[in-house]
C-alpha cells in the first residue's frame, strides 16, 4: 500500500491524505486504516484524513492496515512567505509614480503562495493616521501580475494625493511573515499631474539600458509616465547637440493603461552617419508640449557608432561613455604582472571601502562595530557564520562586522538570496569579500523609495533638510561593480554610500572617514597602482573572481579555429566565444567543450543552430484554434503530437493526447515576432573520457531542440553528476512549440525522468541548478516531492528544468 496527499501539505492549511496502492482493490469489511502523525488529523472517511500542519520541514506519517506493518513516508511542508512586492506597469517594470484612473499591477514575490487565495489590502500612507482604501481578494494566485485600477472609489479613500502602500495576507495558510501578514515598505505615490517620470533607451523589455549600439541594430524607448491616456497621440524625435535627426511617428508610440510608453528606435534612419554621436530622445504630445527631453536625464543619452568600439560585452549593456569617450577600453588579457585591469579596479575599490571602515589591516576581517575582535574574549565567536552581535557605542548600536562592516540582517539576506549561486556560505575572508561584491552587484540596482527621499522627523512632519540633501541620490542606482570597472568612480562612490556610511555623502548622518570624492579618488588610485603591479595581498579574492560574479572583461577569446564555441567549466561557469570571422562550412554550427579537472578539455559534440520566431507561452483549446487563416496543416508522429497547423501570421498550433486527453495547444509569436536559435540536440550522448561522463538517451520523444545555452547547462549537469542512464523527454520542437506542454518554448527548459533512486535523483537537481537551471519543478506525490523544487502534480513523472541564459558569459574575438 502507500498515499498520497491531493495538495502540498503547508502550515495552516488543510490537505487531504488518501490510503491507496492496496492489493486487493478495496478494503474487506474487518479492515481499517491506521494513521500515525504527530500533525493534528481528522478522519475523512476509510481512506482519508485531514490533517493541519503547524511546522514547516519533513514530518513523517505511518499508514498502516488494522496497525501491520504499513509504509511510512516522509512529507515535506512548506511554509508560505512573502518576501516583498513592487507596483509595476503591464510589463512588470517596477513604477513608483501614477495617476488616478491608471490601471497598475502589483507584483508578489512569494515562496509557496501559487494556488492560493491572497488578500491584498490597499492602504494611504498618511502623516497622523493611515486610511484603509480597497481589499483585493485573488482566487487561487498563479504568480502572476495583478492589476487593479486607482478609482475614483480609492481617491475618495486616500484623497487627491496618495502614498499607496499594501498589506497582504493568505487566510487559508499560516505565513511566515510576522502577524500572519505582510507589509510593503515601498509606496506607489498617486496624484493628477502629467509626466513621464523616468525614460531610457535599451532592450525591448525595458528591463536593461544600451549604453552604446552600432548603427545597424534596433533600440527601443520605455518610458514610466503618470497623466498620459491610454493610445494618446505622442512623438519622439531623436536629436544630437540640439539638431534633429529623425522622427518616430505618433502611430508608432505605444501608450498603455499603466502609463508604459514603447516605441521601437531604428538607428539605420540616421544620415549622415558619423564615427560616433551622442543622441537622446524629446517626446512631445500632440499639442507639442515638450513631456521628456533626454539630455536633462541622467540616462537619457546613448552613443550610436559605425562599429561597436566594445566587442566582447554582452548586449551593449556595459559601456560608459563620458564625453564622448568609452573608458572601458581594458584589455581581457593579463597585463605584464599578470593582472587583468578590470579586476584591478574592483580590489582597489573594496580596498579603499576598507580604509573608511577603519578595517584595512588583516585584523578587520574579524572586527565588530567599536573595534573588538568577535573570535576573542569575551565573544569568543569563530568565521563559520556571522555572529550575529550588536554593539552599543557613541550613541549608535550597529551589528556591523568584518571587513566590510557587513549588518547581520544583511548577511542573512545575501546568503538567502546569492548563497548558493555564487557559492558564498560562512564568513571567513574570501567569503566575506565574495559578500562585498554581491552587495556591489546587486543591492542597489533600483532607486531608493520614495519614503527615502521624504525623511520625517519623529513628529511626522517631513524633515525639509533631509529632503533637499537626499536629492543627490535621484540618480544614485545601478550595478557598482560595472561602474567601478568602466571608470565611473564618481557614481560608484556615491551609490555606495548607500551602504557605507564611512563613504562622502552618506545620508545617514554618522562620521565620515573620507572626506570628499577627492580623498576617496586619492586613495583609490593609490591601491590601484598597487594591484595593477601585484603588489597587494590585501584581498582573499582567487584570480578570475569577476568571471564568477557574471563580468566578461578578463576572460580571453578562446576560439582560435574560427568556431562559436561554448565552454563549459566544472564549477557551472558557460560561455560562449564568438570568432569575428566563422570558418567556411560552421556558419550555423555550434561546438561544446567541457572543462574537467585540471582543466582538462573534453570536446563534447558539434550541432546545428536553427533560427525561428520567438514563441510565447501555449494556450489549451479543445478545438482547433482558428484566430488567423491557415498556412499549412500536416499530420506527424512526433512523440505525442499528432497535427500541427501553421497560420498566416506564424502562429503555431499542435494537437495530441497526454494524460488521457486530446486537445490543442496554440503557440503564438512573441511580440515584434523577433528571431531566436534554438540547437538541433544530438540523439544521445555517451562520452567517457578522462575521468569524464556525459550520457544521456531520449525517451519517447521528438523535442530534440532546445536553446544553445540550456544544452551547455544539460551537458555541465551530466558531466557533474556522471550517470549513464540519464533519460530526457526533450525540449522544443524546431520551431519553438512544444506540445504537449505550454512553457517549454523556445528551448528554455529542459525535461527528464526520475532516476529510481533518490539520492541520485537529488544530485541530477542540484547540479541542474549548478549549471544555471534556476527554475526546477518536480511532483507533489510521496515519492516525486524534492526539497528546493517548485511542486505541481503534472510533475510526478519527471523534472522539468528551466535554464537561465542571460548567465552564459558572451565573450567576443576582437
Amino acid at each position: 500500500m502507500a498515499f498520497s496527499y491531493v495538495e502540498v501539505p503547508k502550515v495552516g492549511k488543510t490537505t487531504q491524505l488518501v490510503a491507496e496502492s492496496f492489493v486487493m482493490p478495496n478494503l474487506l469489511d474487518n479492515e481499517l486504516i491506521s494513521w500515525k502523525t504527530t500533525i493534528p488529523h481528522k478522519t475523512i472517511d476509510k481512506k482519508t484524513i485531514s490533517i493541519i500542519p503547524s511546522v514547516a520541514g519533513k514530518q513523517n506519517i505511518k499508514c498502516s492496515i488494522n496497525n501491520g506493518t504499513g509504509v511510512t513516508l516522509s512529507i515535506d511542508v512548506k511554509q508560505g512567505k512573502v518576501l516583498g512586492m513592487f507596483f509595476t506597469d503591464s510589463n512588470g517594470i517596477e513604477i513608483e509614480k501614477s495617476s488616478w484612473l491608471q490601471t497598475v499591477n502589483i507584483w508578489v514575490k512569494q515562496e509557496n503562495l501559487v494556488g492560493e487565495d491572497l488578500t491584498i489590502e490597499i492602504w494611504d500612507n498618511d502623516a497622523f493616521e493611515n486610511d484603509y482604501c480597497k481589499v483585493i481578494n485573488v482566487p487561487k494566485y498563479d504568480g502572476n501580475l495583478i492589476p487593479f485600477t486607482l478609482d475614483s472609489y480609492v481617491r475618495g479613500k486616500a484623497g487627491d494625493w496618495g502614498m499607496l502602500f499594501v498589506k497582504i495576507a493568505v487566510p487559508k495558510l499560516k505565513l511566515a511573515n510576522a502577524n500572519n501578514v505582510f507589509e510593503s515598505k515601498n509606496h506607489l505615490n498617486v496624484e493628477d499631474k502629467r509626466e513621464i517620470y523616468s525614460a531610457h533607451i535599451g532592450t525591448q523589455d525595458g528591463k536593461d539600458r544600451h549604453y552604446h549600439v552600432d548603427y545597424d541594430k534596433i533600440s527601443y524607448f520605455y518610458g514610466k509616465s503618470r497623466g498620459i491616456k491610454e493610445n494618446e497621440k505622442l512623438k519622439i524625435t531623436i536629436y544630437s547637440k540640439g539638431k534633429s535627426l529623425f522622427e518616430i511617428p505618433s502611430s508608432e508610440v505605444k501608450v498603455d493603461k499603466s502609463g508604459a510608453i514603447q516605441a521601437t528606435v531604428k538607428w539605420e534612419k540616421i544620415n549622415p552617419k558619423l564615427s560616433m554621436c551622442i543622441v537622446y530622445a524629446v517626446v512631445q504630445d500632440s499639442h507639442g508640449e515638450i513631456l521628456y527631453n533626454g539630455a536633462r536625464s541622467a540616462t537619457g543619452t546613448i552613443a550610436v557608432t559605425k562599429k561597436s568600439a566594445l566587442l566582447g560585452l554582452a548586449e551593449y549593456k556595459s559601456a560608459v561613455l563620458v564625453g564622448g569617450e568609452s573608458l572601458n577600453n581594458q584589455s581581457s588579457k593579463d597585463n605584464k604582472y599578470g593582472v587583468c585591469e578590470s579586476e584591478a579596479r574592483v580590489r582597489a575599490f573594496m580596498r579603499m571601502l576598507r580604509v573608511g571602515e577603519g578595517t584595512q589591516d588583516e585584523g578587520g576581517y574579524k572586527r565588530l562595530f567599536g573595534g573588538d575582535d568577535f573570535t576573542a574574549v569575551p565573544h569568543n565567536k569563530n568565521m563559520s557564520k556571522h555572529p550575529q552581535i550588536v554593539i552599543s557605542q557613541s550613541g549608535y548600536s550597529s551589528s556591523a562586522t568584518g571587513a566590510y562592516q557587513i549588518k547581520g540582517d544583511v548577511y542573512n539576506e545575501l546568503i538567502s538570496k546569492q548563497g548558493s549561486f555564487y557559492d558564498i556560505n560562512g564568513f571567513d575572508e574570501e567569503t566575506q569579500d565574495k559578500l562585498c561584491l554581491a552587495i556591489l552587484k546587486h543591492n542597489y540596482l533600483s532607486k531608493r523609495p520614495l519614503t527615502f527621499f521624504n525623511p520625517k522627523r519623529d513628529n511626522g512632519q517631513i524633515n525639509t533638510e533631509k529632503k533637499e540633501q537626499r536629492k543627490i541620490f535621484e540618480n544614485a542606482y545601478g550595478d557598482i561593480l560595472q561602474l567601478i570597472i568602466d571608470g565611473n568612480l564618481e557614481k560608484a562612490a556615491l551609490i555606495a554610500s548607500l551602504c557605507w556610511a564611512s563613504l562622502p555623502g552618506s545620508p545617514y548622518g554618522q562620521p565620515t572617514h573620507l572626506k570628499t570624492f577627492a580623498e576617496v579618488k586619492t586613495k583609490y588610485e593609490e591601491f590601484l597602482k598597487e594591484e595593477l603591479e601585484a603588489k597587494s595581498k590585501a584581498l582573499h579574492l582567487k584570480k578570475g573572481f569577476l568571471r564568477e560574479f557574471g563580468y566578461v572583461n578578463c576572460i580571453p577569446f578562446n576560439a582560435p579555429d574560427g568556431i562559436v564555441t561554448y565552454r563549459v567549466y566544472e564549477n557551472g561557469i558557460i560561455e560562449k566565444h564568438i570568432p569575428k570571422r566563422i570558418k567556411t562550412g560552421f556558419e550555423n554550427k555550434y561546438k561544446y567543450i567541457y572543462h574537467g579537472s585540471k582543466n582538462v578539455q573534453n570536446e563534447i559534440c558539434f550541432v546545428e543552430w536553427n533560427e525561428t520566431i520567438q514563441k510565447k507561452n501555449g494556450q489549451r483549446f479543445n478545438n482547433k484554434p482558428t484566430h488567423s487563416p491557415i498556412a499549412s496543416e500536416v499530420d506527424v508522429v512526433e512523440g505525442q503530437t499528432r497535427k500541427r497547423v501553421k497560420y498566416e501570421n506564424d502562429d503555431i498550433a499542435e494537437y495530441g493526447s497526454n494524460e488521457g486527453q486530446s486537445f490543442w495547444n496554440l503557440y503564438k509569436c512573441a511580440e515584434g515576432k523577433p528571431k531566436i536559435e534554438v540547437v538541433r540536440m544530438p540523439d544521445s550522448l555517451n562520452y567517457q573520457k578522462n575521468g569524464v561522463i556525459i550520457a544521456y538517451a531520449f525517451s519517447d520523444t521528438q523535442r530534440r531542440y532546445t536553446s544553445p545555452g540550456a544544452l551547455a547547462g544539460f551537458i555541465g549537469a551530466l558531466a557533474e553528476c556522471g550517470y549513464t542512464n540519464v533519460k530526457t523527454t526533450g525540449s522544443c520542437f524546431k520551431e519553438a512549440s512544444c506540445f504537449p506542454s505550454v512553457s517549454h518554448v523556445n528551448g528554455k527548459s529542459i525535461d527528464t525522468q526520475y532516476l529510481d533512486d533518490s539520492e541520485k535523483q537529488k544530485k541530477i537537481i542540484a547540479s541542474m541548478k549548478n549549471f544555471k537551471f534556476n527554475i526546477q519543478i518536480t511532483g507533489t506525490d510521496s515519492t516525486h516531492s524534492y526539497a528546493g523544487t517548485t511542486h505541481d502534480p503534472h510533475h510526478n513523472s519527471h523534472l522539468h528544468s528551466g535554464f537561465n541564459e542571460p548567465a552564459v558569459l558572451i565573450v567576443k574575438e576582437k
